[in-house]
């Protein structure tokens, strides 16, 4: 199969390898040092904090306790800190605590001057100043007296979870680095908040496909997630509110999640929406029921969500659907960057970034395709009036006209005089409708009446129009009937000097059809030019009024010649014939 994709896209695809390249490489090389030999003990005891004091016989793993406790652990600063560059440490801790430094009071999260029962709610993130004598390199004692915590979840490692963390570093580093990441972190995120903002009016102005809501709801949620993500680097709220904040978190994550696959089910045609959303569903639910902690949680959904958009895109890649390619390669991007990337915000952040980039570039690929389908229509449209006035007041037909007025004039003056008026009404009413898309049936019936009355004229034969069940409202494109009563007209022969045409219309909720039946003596050879160019008039403007949503049938029956149209409410792929 051949897949054309634009520079853009392959650059945009370099660009994002490169970037998380860097980033997984830079990754291993961490800023800070993190806590080792974590231990606990139940109790309160000022002696605890001393570094010589042997903690051997403490518990390494932690158990749910309403009483004050200790946490003690090792901190290994591996190189000499420069001078004048002094060493800090930051706490993220569901509780109300102090640490120690090697013995030393470096702080507290609370008031002193309240009692432990009233002080229950305290700001989750701490930063300490460590004094220069003691922020040297080698091995340190750290030890947390807590005299309250919330172990929101249920972790036996409170140090490794989602809601508590411990490092140690350079201390301005630790101040400034998350405040300078999180100001980048908003500019993108304004970035998606303007993109789903454009499309979201873009759908309710002008184009009220469904795919344009969703791609703006998908940008809108992810600006939320990044903003609610980093709120904790600049607004420093209790511990209290930091569950709330990660189920948040969750449930956003969740909300794309299940939204991708939808966006990319109305982008590339599917019929099965409910079978695939429900299937998703049905794996995502025991994650959420048996992973522990929020980041399982979120990370398998995505992977379950990315999965099923990698299916929707392989699929549209095989019916060579234009902007598929540039999905896949925004899915790509996703997988490079869960499996290289081993911070889970970045896994976040650039995965769902890049894949929104591409799925914006789909969008636009798209978005241009029907621009210029747009542009060749009006060109296409002003030939087919073009058509139908040549069909009709070509030479030979007005020779063919002029000449049986004359013939009549001289013969019957009162029939020519019926010849040069239906002649008159017929014209008349083919450059008021030339250049219109739809117009009513009642118009159209009209305008067949007029041109078997100059037919009856012209060929001595008694043609005769009966309609069943047509509504005078209902819209059509213009000489859609007419040209199929000139086909009926071409392959058949009249009848003892008659021919009948038989109109009916049938509608549900799932399409409205058409069935012109011309009443005749079928021949047995029809001129090619004649049949040919009035088919492909019919299919050219049932494809222009309905795109992909339409059928036509012409084909000989017993006692006759029959055609159909069959207008549908959804898109059924192609026109046919």
């Amino acid at each position: 199969m051949n897949y054309r994709f634009s520079y853009l896209s392959l650059g945009m695809f370099v660009a994002g390898v490169v970037i998380i390249t860097l980033l997984s490489t830079l990754n291993q090389a961490p800023a800070t040092y993190k806590a080792t030999e974590v231990r606990f003990c139940y109790g309160d005891s000022l002696e605890w904090k001393n570094p010589t004091y042997s903690t051997a016989h403490w518990q390494r793993n932690f158990y749910d306790s309403s009483g004050v406790f200790w946490i003690r652990l090792v901190v290994n600063i591996a190189q000499k800190p420069q001078r004048f560059e002094p060493q800090g440490i930051t706490v993220d801790f569901t509780g109300v605590y102090e640490v120690y430094w090697d013995g030393q009071l470096l702080g507290r999260n609370y008031n002193p001057r309240k009692t432990t029962r009233t002080v229950q709610y305290a700001p989750l993130h701490g930063l300490f100043l460590i004094p220069d004598s003691l922020g040297k390199a080698g091995r340190h004692e750290v030890a947390l007296r807590v005299r309250y915590f919330k172990n929101y979840g249920k972790s036996p490692h409170l140090l490794e979870s989602d809601y508590t963390d411990l490092n140690v570093g350079n201390y301005l580093a630790l101040a400034q680095d998350n405040l300078i990441s999180t100001a980048y972190v908003h500019i993108i995120a304004g970035v998606f908040l303007v993109i789903g903002l454009y499309y979201f009016f873009i759908f309710i102005v002008s184009n009220r496909h469904l795919r344009f809501l969703l791609f703006a709801i998908i940008c809108m949620s992810f600006f939320a997630l990044l903003i609610v993500e980093h709120l904790r680097f600049y607004y420093y709220y209790h511990f209290t509110f930091h569950y709330t904040r990660l189920v948040i978190i969750a449930l956003l994550t969740l909300s794309i999640s299940v939204l991708l696959p939808l966006f990319f089910m109305h982008r590339f045609p599917f019929k099965y929406k409910l079978r695939v959303i429900g299937a998703m569903l049905a794996m995502i639910l025991p994650i959420w029921i048996f992973a522990q902690g929020i980041d399982p949680k979120t990370s398998y959904t995505m992977l379950v969500s990315f999965g099923v958009s990698l299916f929707l895109v392989l699929r549209a890649m095989q019916q060579r659907i234009e902007g598929s390619a540039e999905a896949l390669l925004g899915i790509v991007v996703f997988f490079i960057a869960f499996v290289w990337l081993d911070n889970y915000d970045l896994k976040l952040f650039l995965g769902f970034g890049f894949l929104i980039i591409f799925m914006l570039l789909s969008l636009s690929i798209q978005m241009r395709k029907q621009r210029q389908e747009y542009e060749a229509s009006l060109v296409h449209s002003s030939r087919l009036e073009l058509e139908i006035l040549k069909k009709n007041i070509q030479p030979h037909f007005l020779m063919n006209s002029l000449t049986s007025i004359i013939a009549w004039i001289d013969d019957d003056p009162a029939v020519g005089t019926r010849f040069i008026a239906a002649l008159a009404e017929e014209l008349e009413i083919l450059i008021d409708v030339s250049s219109k898309k739809l117009i009513p049936l009642q118009r159209e019936v009209e305008l067949c009446e007029s041109y078997l009355e100059v037919m009856s004229l012209r060929k001595e034969v008694n043609y005769t129009l009966y309609t069943v069940g047509v509504k005078p409202d209902d819209l059509i494109p213009p000489a859609l009937i007419h040209t199929a009563i000139e086909n009926g007209i071409t392959h058949n022969h009249d009848k003892d000097g008659k021919m009948a045409f038989y109109l009916s219309f049938a509608q549900n909720r799932y399409q409205r059809h058409y069935t012109l039946m011309s009443v005749g003596v079928h021949r047995k050879t029809v001129a090619k030019k004649t049949g040919g160019t009035g088919l492909k008039y019919m299919e050219a403007r049932l494809q222009e009024s309905f795109p992909n949503r339409w059928q036509l049938l012409s084909k000989p029956i017993e006692g006759g010649w029959q055609t159909e149209f069959f207008i549908y409410n959804r898109e059924t792929g192609v026109g046919s014939r």
